[in-house]
């Protein structure tokens, strides 16, 4: 009998989640990359790069959100690559923490609009809410319209802003 992978923000494989952004890359790294590998490596070859991620989890949390950018944006690009290589990641993931300390670190770098509705599953509030953050100015507006995507992830970066959830999240 196959298992399947664990929803976004669930336990994968009976595994406690450890704490902030190094939990969550063993969490993401074993839901997205190294859970669906079971079927073709086998539970022992999974267990033992989950180990090896639970290891090097804290030192990539740490190049992750420490002050050498040369650094932090190299531990993104792995980061990025192995959860996310075939594509973009899923809008409500920039709220989790280890969305938003990759925000912080792409902020400065990242070129580029995203729709309303895609800022706000971003930062989990509501596509009337972006509305209005454009028209006042809070959030860039993007000169090919939508709003400005590094706009988007510098807020996500700010450390006073609370982190949406699931249920505090209203509908858009």
């Amino acid at each position: 009998m196959t298992e399947s992978a664990p929803a976004h923000g669930e336990e994968p494989a009976g595994r406690p989640a450890g704490p902030g952004v190094a939990g969550q890359i063993v969490q993401d790294l074993d839901a997205y990359v190294l859970w669906p590998l079971v079927p073709l490596l086998g539970i022992d070859a999974h267990d033992l790069m989950l180990d090896r991620a639970e290891a090097r989890s804290r030192l990539l949390a740490a190049e992750l959100t420490g002050a050498d950018t040369r650094v932090r944006a190299q531990a993104v690009i792995d980061l990025m690559n192995a959860l996310w290589g075939r594509g973009d990641p899923p809008d409500p993931w920039w709220t989790t923490s280890l969305g938003r300390a990759c925000a912080a670190a792409l902020a400065p770098q990242v070129d580029g609009a995203v729709t309303h509705q895609q800022a706000a599953d971003m930062l989990g509030i509501t596509r009337g809410s972006i509305a209005q953050m454009v028209a006042r100015g809070t959030l860039l507006r993007h000169q090919d319209g939508g709003v400005d995507k590094a706009a988007v992830l510098r807020r996500l970066a700010r450390p006073t802003e609370p982190v949406a959830t699931a249920s505090t999240r209203r509908p858009g």
